[in-house]
């Protein structure tokens, strides 16, 4: 398939007179955009942005990847979505994943191995890497959450429902918020009392 596209790629190019890395990574995202979710590849132009031209010989860089994966609220080291990809990142020999941080991935790769390792989650990097999640920006989510759960801890009035014995029997003084976009796969963004056992 990457041959293939490598081909259209090249006559595209000798017909437009541009063969422009940019131009390139538009034609492929243009070929991309035409084919269903599953059987989608990592956008090229979100490519680039991981390829370290000067220093690594073209290679991609693993760990920047996921790191800005992470930011997204996505949690590549438990979300099922991502496990075939994350084996095939593993430094381990056994081609298993098996430390569940960036220390457990290979470093550098080359482009055609990660295009290999990402095409069965393709069109959920692409919308995640591209924020187009139902939360885009999460860590500043995140922070706006934080805030105004600091603002509610200042608030001590009102009683519980008394409607139902179980929530007139909970803490009052138990606050806390929880919020996964993509329960249990995404990042969670927590604050106080999540962990308590308590009545809905």
């Amino acid at each position: 398939e990457i041959q293939l596209e490598d081909n259209l790629v090249n006559r595209n190019s000798r017909q437009s007179g541009s063969s422009t890395p940019g131009s390139v990574s538009n034609y492929l995202d243009h070929l991309n955009a035409e084919k269903s979710d599953d059987q989608k590849m990592f956008s090229p132009s979100l490519l680039r942005l991981y390829i370290d031209e000067v220093e690594n010989d073209g290679r991609v860089n693993v760990r920047d990847f996921l790191s800005h994966l992470k930011k997204t609220g996505l949690r590549p080291f438990s979300d099922l979505r991502l496990t075939s990809m994350m084996n095939k990142l593993s430094n381990d020999p056994s081609g298993v994943l098996t430390m569940n941080n960036e220390i457990g991935c290979k470093k550098y790769i080359n482009v055609e191995e990660f295009i290999d390792a990402t095409s069965g989650a393709a069109y959920i990097l692409n919308k995640a890497l591209s924020s187009n999640l139902i939360i885009p920006e999460f860590p500043d989510f995140c922070k706006e959450i934080t805030r105004i759960y600091k603002e509610l801890l200042t608030v001590s009035g009102g009683l519980n429902a008394q409607y139902i014995p179980q929530l007139a029997r909970v803490n009052p003084d138990h606050l806390g918020v929880l919020i996964a976009p993509e329960w249990p796969a995404s990042a969670r963004c927590a604050q106080g009392a999540c962990p308590q056992q308590s009545a809905v």
